[in-house]
């Protein structure tokens, strides 16, 4: 009996990777008051801000640390970049060098501790210095995949964040624009193959959720595909996840209004990009069981787990002997500076063993 496809080789971008089963970006605040990461982030990586930077000398030599020890375990890592848009803190922001921006509009977020201040308006000539400092990252890390989930590029696509009046706002093409120049600029740093998206339609978290998604990254999609034919991959949040939440199936035929991140509609689903994207590199990451994985894989997806990923640092291994996972711990996700690795580094493998 020949074995999964989740667990056959596949290729993204110049790397030839030994199995399906990703890592999916998770945010964990294990750093220093300077974003610089901490030990206990290579011995995590080894096995499986402040939010970690690369833009400070001590930053770059603390990651290449960790990827040091990734390569020497002849696995592969590939750098997020992202700009956090309408949640940053303005006031940590002005404290870099160069100064942060905040915002594509000064629209406000829901959670209370960013809805005290007015986000500023990203300027056009931003546009431009953010165009720049994308393609000098992209020389640090030689990878870029840019997030989702409601931070600065998506808030350009999605009409509940983008109210501009400008050629980044209005229609569908006019929101698409400011992402995909983006992607262009990347592409030209650092290459296509080493270039790739994180996309989040369906998604509540920071406030985002657009009543119909389709059209707009029906249009995005196809716009990456025709003009980067060899974008290492494309990378999907699922409907059925929401920030760090699982919705609940509402049963067919029920109408819940308005949609929420605690409920999922029958007809929110990503195949619409599926049928755009695959056969190519696609990434699937929506809190998947053992047996959803396998048969995604069949169907050309690779699948990327987050949650169990950190609470099983074999996780590879006991989806193929359908071994039995570890439970993860929601109350140790984000907590920042600490030192110790706990609720990071120390649950254990299926021998017992603990890092």
């Amino acid at each position: 009996m020949s074995s999964p496809a989740l667990f056959s080789p596949i290729q993204i971008g110049p790397h030839k990777l030994n199995h399906r089963v990703i890592l999916a970006p998770m945010t964990r605040n294990r750093v220093d008051r300077d974003g610089v990461p901490l030990p206990t982030v290579k011995e995590f990586y080894l096995v499986t801000p402040s939010v970690p930077g690369i833009y400070s000398e001590a930053q770059i030599a603390a990651w290449k640390e960790v990827t040091d020890a990734v390569h020497a375990r002849g696995c592969f890592i590939i750098m997020q970049l992202w700009t956090c848009g309408r949640v940053a803190y303005p006031e940590i922001l002005q404290s870099y060098d160069p100064p942060g921006t905040t915002s594509l509009s000064p629209i406000l977020v829901s959670l209370i501790v960013l809805s005290l201040r007015v986000p500023s308006r990203l300027k056009k000539w931003e546009n431009t210095k953010l165009f720049c400092y994308c393609g000098h990252q992209c020389d640090q890390s030689r990878w870029f995949r840019w997030s989702g989930a409601g931070y600065l590029l998506d808030t350009f696509l999605q009409d509940v964040t983008n109210n501009r009046t400008d050629e980044y706002g209005g229609s569908i093409e006019n929101r698409c624009r400011f992402p995909l120049e983006v992607t262009q600029v990347v592409v030209d740093a650092v290459g296509p193959e080493r270039t790739s998206i994180r996309i989040s339609p369906w998604s509540f978290f920071n406030d985002m959720g657009m009543k119909d998604p389709i059209p707009t990254f029906t249009h995005f999609v196809k716009a990456l595909h025709a003009a980067h034919p060899k974008l290492a991959y494309l990378h999907l949040i699922e409907a059925r996840v929401s920030g760090l939440m699982d919705r609940t199936p509402v049963p067919p035929g029920t109408e819940i209004e308005p949609k929420s991140d605690k409920y999922i509609m029958e007809d929110e689903s990503n195949d619409f990009i599926r049928d755009i994207w695959l056969p190519r590199p696609l990434l699937t990451c929506g809190g998947w069981t053992r047996a959803e994985a396998i048969e995604l894989a069949e169907k050309g997806n690779c699948v990327s787990f987050a949650r169990h990923f950190l609470a099983n640092p074999d996780l590879v291994e006991r989806l193929k002997l359908d071994a039995p996972l570890n439970a993860f711990d929601p109350t140790t996700f984000f907590t920042p500076g600490e030192r110790t690795g706990k609720g990071y580094i120390d649950y254990p493998f299926l021998n017992g063993d603990r890092v």
